[in-house]
């Protein structure tokens, strides 16, 4: 095995799709028809999870400045009884983290690595190589394509 992620190994005659690190899927590199190599986000459907991460990051900020105007509207004076009572869990740090985790999912969705897209037949398949992007082996990964006979690489 020569280059090697989550998604995608290569080896000398066929390259392995995988999923679990399961093979699912050999293909001979004479039945590629095109492979290229450009940048993408890591996620699939980073609109979507944009979208969610803003919603649960409104829901957070919602339920905690709720949790501090009845804060305001007790007849207790002390402030510092709404961040230590037994509800505050509730009121004031599971807002926080949901706050966090959507901010978070915000960040994650921002991240951009390397895809490779391989052409075989009429199928496409779109995998991600961040592991090898993170070695610095993409130019490698470029050249051991063209050494197996892949007909062009376009690289963007």
């Amino acid at each position: 095995m020569y280059f090697y992620s989550k998604e995608v190994s290569f080896h000398d005659y066929k390259l392995r799709l995988l999923r679990n690190d399961f093979a699912f899927k050999e293909i001979r590199y004479d039945e590629i028809k095109q492979v290229e190599i450009s940048k993408g986000f890591l996620l699939k459907n980073n609109v979507l999870i944009i979208l969610l991460g803003l919603a649960v990051v409104y829901f957070g900020v919602s339920i905690l400045n709720y949790g501090y105007i009845q804060m305001y509207n007790e007849s207790s004076n002390t402030r510092l009884y709404f961040l230590l009572n037994r509800a505050s869990i509730l009121s004031v740090w599971g807002p926080i983290l949901l706050i966090i985790s959507g901010l978070l999912a915000i960040y994650v969705s921002f991240i951009r690595t390397h895809i490779i897209t391989i052409y075989v037949g009429k199928s496409i398949y779109k995998r991600r190589i961040r592991e090898i992007s993170k070695l610095n082996a993409v130019d490698q990964l470029g050249q051991f394509l063209v050494r197996n006979a892949i007909l062009t690489i376009n690289k963007s």
